[in-house]
């Protein structure tokens, strides 16, 4: 084999290799299964829908979005961290529900805002304050199925992630 070949052989490998880097830049101990909807995180893991693409989002906390293919749509995003807070609040909430899952918190509400815009969340804030955020019927429907396939990995109550008073608004 001659020199140029064996670059080409080279090159073609060393991009294919960066290519499915740049493709899967989860960080450690994330993994998302697209086929069967598994998402794993540090503290926890949840189902889902399968088939869903994924897409993390740069901020101060972890994020990102499960979408149908081509991003035509976005069916949930997560926001996982202390600084993302805990968005399923039992406050100012047209539902919230609460449970616990060998020991650790769930946290499921809903609410209706002025606009017509619907907001569904659950939060497991006992396993790294992990939301998951639904903005549509469909996936709202879906929202309750992802709270009940969460499986906590460790549990650590710290008190960042709690119910908080939302500020009244000016009379």
């Amino acid at each position: 084999m001659n020199s140029s070949c064996s670059l080409g052989i080279i090159l073609l490998v060393a991009t294919i290799w960066c290519g499915a880097c740049q493709v899967r830049r989860l960080p450690q101990g994330v993994d998302y299964a697209q086929a069967s909807g598994r998402f794993e995180w540090w503290q926890g893991s949840v189902r889902v829908p399968a088939g869903l693409r994924y897409a993390q989002s740069p901020s101060d906390s972890f994020e990102g979005v499960f979408y149908l293919q081509h991003r035509t749509k976005t069916w949930f995003r997560h926001d996982i961290g202390w600084y993302a807070g805990a968005y399923a609040q039992r406050s100012g909430s047209d539902a919230f529900e609460e449970w616990t899952v060998e020991g650790a918190r769930v946290w499921l509400a809903r609410e209706h805002f002025r606009n017509g815009r619907v907001l569904g969340a659950v939060t497991f804030p006992d396993n790294g304050c992990a939301n998951f955020i639904a903005e549509d019927s469909d996936e709202l429907k879906a929202l309750r199925d992802i709270a009940k396939s969460f499986r906590p990995k460790y549990t650590e109550r710290t008190g960042h992630c709690e119910q908080r008073e939302r500020p009244r608004p000016l009379q």
